[in-house]
């Protein structure tokens, strides 16, 4: 789906987003001649491992899909590719399916465009603050992992909550990172950040747990994210990716985000 919007403004999209995330999910990216894969660290699921950018002939498909499952298994990945609507050839789907894989649910990419003319007022007692230190940080990931439910069990980490954390003690290379949590009478209840590099940013982790939804935190976070990035010269583009068709992207909407396109991440599902 594209609304408005060139495939060369999409592949703009996509790499403002890899770029945002290296150093942070991402840990390095790998030109594969028709392919380009981005390659996690802490984080090992195919969500942040994949082959995208995908500009290849009918001929060569068959060929690529192998070259990237081999660079994925020398990687101890599991094999997984970007399919968005500048993937080149139009069908690669195709062979894809030939080989058994299969897409997640659409993602939908959304840029913001301005604030409407009514906002909704913050929560009266909400207090959003910028962390600014490591034990700050560490309330954050606990509230990043209750509101995304991360943990299982007696876990008290994940992948996702330990990649913030490194990144935030490894600050990477020519991206600005911004987190954000919110409290309500000391309690901790929402957390957002936006990533910055150059005019254009990213927002990203805005999570509200169960317990504290639908009282407006998710969207006073979003609204001091992107507020944050205008006020230090953000003016091309801020980005985001959300679920096609569940409650956040309707709410994005109505801080002003507009639909560009949507993807999906394709890969072969267990049995």
């Amino acid at each position: 789906m594209i609304c408005n919007i060139s495939l060369d403004e999409i592949n703009d999209a996509v790499r403002i987003h890899w770029k945002l995330q290296l150093g942070s999910y991402f840990d390095s990216v790998h030109d594969l001649d028709g392919a380009v894969y981005n390659l996690g660290d802490t984080v090992k699921d195919y969500y942040w491992n994949y082959a995208g950018m995908i500009n290849t002939s009918s001929e060569k498909a068959e060929d690529l899909i192998t070259k990237v499952e081999e660079f994925a298994f020398k990687n101890n990945r599991e094999p997984a590719f970007y399919i968005d609507p500048t993937t080149k050839p139009n069908n690669f789907s195709d062979y894809l399916l030939k080989r058994e894989y299969q897409p997640d649910d659409d993602e939908i990419w959304m840029l913001f465009n301005r604030f409407p003319n009514t906002l909704k007022k913050s929560p009266p007692n909400l207090v959003i603050n910028e962390i600014s230190s490591f034990d700050e940080m560490k309330v954050y990931v606990d509230v990043f992992h209750e509101a995304y439910e991360f943990l299982e069990g007696q876990e008290k980490t994940s992948p996702y909550g330990n990649s913030l954390l490194m990144a935030y003690r490894n600050k990477p290379k020519n991206v600005s990172i911004h987190h954000f949590i919110g409290w309500d009478l000391n309690e901790p209840v929402s957390v957002s950040s936006i990533y910055v590099s150059d005019t254009v940013a990213g927002l990203y982790n805005v999570g509200t747990p169960k317990k504290h939804r639908n009282k407006g935190y998710g969207s006073a976070l979003s609204i001091h994210s992107i507020k944050y990035a205008q006020q230090i010269g953000i003016y091309d583009k801020i980005i985001l990716q959300t679920e096609l068709g569940d409650d956040a992207e309707r709410l994005y909407k109505t801080l002003g985000f507009e639909q560009a396109f949507s993807a999906a991440i394709w890969a072969k599902k267990a049995n």
